[in-house]
């Protein structure tokens, strides 16, 4: 058994982040691996690789599949990664003859590596506003603050006074830059 700060009941509260969590849940990476297979197939089908019908078809059934997780988590224990149990149930909910070109041409890590990079992407952009938030509190800081004078320190030693604007200028330059 492993324990996590991250889930912890009380301490995920001081280390845990609800909302960039919600991207690193195996639903989420789930739902992006799904739409990772629904953009494959659309491409493919665009490009002639396999039938449009089917194409159409696989990606309808991304949009309404629900994962059998209790048996993906039976299959990842015996193969080592989800891909091909999720694979497989995609291709029993698709049916017919499309069901063959479900992953067409595709490996196990193109659907994982896929699927973190599309909730990378998202949790970026959460990143970034909360980043533009912080850089919008310092200039806030600085219009109040900023004429006011601050011991300066070098090697936590006291050196000579600068404006509390060249202290908040500090923190704001990587993200101007």
């Amino acid at each position: 058994m492993t324990a996590s700060a991250f889930d912890h009941p009380f301490l995920s509260g001081l280390f845990g982040d609800d909302e960039i969590s919600a991207y690193l849940s195996a639903d989420a990476d789930i739902r992006a691996m799904l739409s990772f297979e629904a953009a494959l197939a659309k491409a493919e089908g665009a490009h002639g690789l396999i039938p449009q019908r089917a194409a159409s078809r696989i990606a309808e059934a991304c949009r309404g599949f629900t994962a059998d997780i209790a048996g993906l988590k039976v299959a990842t224990a015996a193969d080592g990664v989800v891909v091909p149990d999720l694979v497989t149930q995609l291709r029993r909910s698709v049916g017919g003859e499309a069901a063959q070109y479900v992953h067409f041409g595709a490996t196990s890590q193109d659907a994982i590596d896929t699927s973190l990079m599309i909730r990378l992407k998202a949790i970026v952009f959460l990143f970034s506003g909360r980043l533009d938030a912080i850089v919008r509190a310092l200039e806030a800081l600085d219009r109040q603050f900023g004429q006011n004078s601050l011991m300066g320190h070098t090697r936590m030693q006291a050196a000579i006074p600068i404006a509390v604007s060249d202290r908040l200028w500090s923190f704001r330059a990587p993200r101007e830059s």
